[in-house]
């Protein structure tokens, strides 16, 4: 088998045969990745306009516009649908892309799987419940690359970080996050030793293939930002003074909303109540929708209102508790999907409700959105690099945000450590640090 590390143990004509072969690993992966990305984002718009007559994450109104029989039959007969495909698959054991990269026992991707599950994942948020989509991309973008590592025979180092590299790609292509991207398979899946060559080779391959995914999903997004965020401000030291206590806010809000994640997950329904359970729960979010439009889907439509509208803190607080609440009881459910963009716009409400409560401009407001919601993603993903640069590539803001972003993302991160004793790795996908 082929690996990085054979490159430099050859003879000089197997050596450039191996580095040709690993390069074109590389560029299929990214290739791959970024039109599964592309391909994914279109769907999911598709079953959006399936589902409520319109593309409604673009509208800061939400579902509010649409007709009443469809905001209460759309989530629950797309849930019903992932609820029967869930049922199906839980029956059996399924290989996860983690499973995958472990690497006492890895295990190989069931392709058929790994499709049904993420095409559920797709119609279930399209449809309105309240999970984050970016999971199905990295799954399918894992398939790809395993393709791509059997058919160049790679060894497993490479192998792992091919695969690790496309599940990066994958978000990076549906998001047009590139470098949120390299860093999401660098800081919770490789986690690579800057100390070796093979940790910067890993760090090379994974930016190299989350930047060639986004380069191709250009032909499906035309490199445009998720957000388009209203005109951003700073006034001085009052501004670094919210970001101060938005940190000290974060370090409530990011780990009380990763805990009641990560008991809403152990719940899990057993498979044959699925059916049932998994449409339960798209009622009840459909049910929270009718007083909060904006709940629904991944967060995209309430990040949008966030940054784009000046809300009272009445309406902020309301979104907090909304989100939080809904993503609760679609994961207790049995319901399966992202978490990224949940955490994003229970950060951004929690940042808006700071600004709003002290008398901070609408352009200082909308900092605060942005550096709230990478807080309290990098305290549910355990993930603060990742966290700075996903908030900030979705957002595009003035370079004057970026410090102000660092600075809350620091001082919760800071706190956490000091206020727990226990060992701070980062890449517990989907949970909070915990005691």
């Amino acid at each position: 088998s082929r690996g990085l590390g054979d490159v430099y143990k050859r003879q000089p004509s197997h050596r450039l045969q191996h580095t040709v072969m690993v390069i074109m690993a590389i560029l299929l992966t990214g290739v791959s990745s970024g039109v599964i990305g592309g391909l994914l984002g279109r769907i999911n718009i598709a079953i959006e306009v399936l589902a409520f007559g319109r593309h409604v994450s673009t509208s800061t109104s939400g579902i509010g516009e649409v007709t009443f029989w469809r905001r209460l039959c759309a989530p629950v007969i797309g849930a019903a649908m992932a609820g029967l495909a869930w049922g199906f698959l839980r029956r059996r054991e399924v290989v996860t892309v983690r499973a995958t990269l472990d690497a006492k026992q890895p295990r190989r991707l069931d392709p058929l799987v790994q499709l049904i599950d993420a095409f559920a994942q797709l119609i279930i948020v399209g449809s309105g419940s309240s999970l984050g989509r970016e999971a199905a991309p990295r799954q399918l973008a894992a398939v790809s690359a395993q393709w791509v590592a059997e058919v160049c025979e790679a060894d497993f180092p490479l192998r792992r970080t091919l695969i690790a590299s496309a599940t990066g790609a994958g978000l990076a292509a549906v998001y047009n996050v590139p470098f949120a991207g390299a860093l999401y398979a660098l800081e919770l899946t490789l986690r690579p030793n800057p100390r070796t060559r093979q940790g910067w080779q890993q760090i090379a391959i994974c930016t190299t293939v989350s930047l060639l995914a986004t380069a191709m999903a250009w032909l499906t997004n035309h490199n445009a930002p998720t957000y388009t965020p209203d005109p951003v401000s700073t006034a001085g030291w009052g501004t670094w003074g919210r970001a101060t206590l938005l940190g000290m806010a974060v370090l409530l809000v990011g780990p009380l909303a990763g805990m009641v994640f990560s008991h809403a997950k152990r719940v899990n329904p057993k498979a044959h109540h699925l059916y049932w359970t998994v449409p339960l729960g798209g009622a009840i979010v459909a049910g929270i929708a009718l007083l909060v439009p904006q709940v629904p889907g991944n967060g995209q439509i309430m990040m949008g209102t966030l940054l784009g509208t000046r809300l009272t803190w009445q309406l902020a607080a309301t979104f907090l508790v909304a989100k939080l609440l809904a993503t609760s009881v679609s994961l207790t459910s049995g319901a399966a999907g992202g978490l990224l963009t949940p955490s994003l716009a229970i950060g951004g409400s929690t940042g808006a409700l700071l600004g709003v409560l002290t008398g901070a401009t609408s352009g200082e407001t909308v900092a605060l959105v942005i550096a709230g919601a990478a807080g309290v993603l990098a305290m549910t993903q355990r993930a603060p690099l990742f966290a700075i640069a996903f908030a900030l590539e979705l957002t595009r803001p003035k370079s004057i945000v970026i410090p102000l972003v660092a600075v809350t993302v620091g001082i919760a991160w800071a706190g956490w450590a000091l206020i727990t004793s226990q060992d701070h790795r980062h890449g517990a996908v989907g949970k909070a640090p915990r005691r």
